[in-house]
């Protein structure tokens, strides 16, 4: 296979990136559906695509980065891995979902620029 290296992609202007993250519910699951809607009303170019879909994209550099909430650990693990060796940044988030008895997990990753912003901006 070819090996990904997001920092050798072009540059996009930040407000041009797209950001994708999962639907509004698995947010409010969390308390974070501010964080959704101020995403939605701050940057033009937000997107749902789902789980791993939208987690290849942003390894693949395709969006600028994912934001997907209310995911178990098993579930980022590979996430985690595709994007380090992708030489992209990877944020957990530990969540409180009061329907759930296993903690659940929130990620940000993608390109370190875009994962950045969006920590320091809205996290």
């Amino acid at each position: 296979g070819k090996h990904l290296h997001l920092e050798k992609q072009p540059v996009i202007p930040l407000e041009q990136e797209v950001i994708d993250v999962s639907d509004r519910a698995q947010f409010k699951k969390v308390n974070q559906k501010s964080l959704f809607d101020t995403l939605m009303q701050t940057h033009p170019y937000v997107r749902t695509y789902s789980d791993c879909f939208g987690h290849i994209l942003a390894v693949k550099g395709s969006v600028g980065a994912v934001v997907d909430l209310v995911i178990r650990f098993w579930d980022l693990a590979a996430t985690q891995i595709l994007m380090e060796e992708a030489g992209g940044k990877y944020h957990c988030l530990e969540l409180a979902d009061p329907l759930q008895e296993a903690p659940m997990y929130g990620i940000v990753c993608g390109k370190s620029h875009v994962v950045d912003w969006i920590i320091s901006s809205f996290l």
